[in-house]
């Protein structure tokens, strides 16, 4: 349900050979931050993920000032992160966490967090199906979606 734009902003404006990257976006709900459908991540000061959790992160011991992003799902690799990814093995927390990005941190690969303004749902269940099928079918009626 993203428009263009903002997928587009997952493609590097350089051809590196390692890239990997992931659109995240704040999150605005505690229900959102504490669904564990919701990948949270945290990132440096430049952006490459530190880690990601199903659980809040980070946590709010000594301070409230401070915004919960998730990961969109919205990748793009390079051949080479693509390669690395096939023929490496999941990792101890990627494999408790169930989140295929943590083979890049685990392995001290750089994954750029692009954050982006926007509203997701995360599809996992019939009931987001039905969710998405009914706003598309919405849209469909309004003209504002083509097939």
């Amino acid at each position: 349900l993203m428009e263009a734009p903002i997928l587009e902003q997952v493609i590097p404006e350089s051809g590196e050979d390692f890239f990997a990257s992931n659109l995240m976006t704040q999150i605005h709900s505690p229900v959102e931050a504490i669904d564990e459908t919701n990948i949270k991540v945290v990132t440096d000061q430049e952006g490459y993920a530190l880690f990601m959790s199903r659980s809040p992160i980070p946590h709010p011991k000594a301070s409230m000032t401070f915004d919960y992003y998730k990961h969109l799902g919205v990748l793009a690799y390079s051949m080479d992160a693509l390669r690395f990814f096939a023929n490496t093995k999941k990792g101890v927390l990627e494999t408790i966490e169930d989140i295929n990005e943590l083979r890049f941190i685990e392995h001290r690969k750089q994954l750029r967090m692009i954050p982006v303004e926007a509203h997701s749902l995360s599809v996992d269940t019939a009931k987001d199906l039905d969710y998405v099928r009914g706003v598309l079918q919405k849209k469909l009626e309004r003209r504002e979606l083509e097939l």
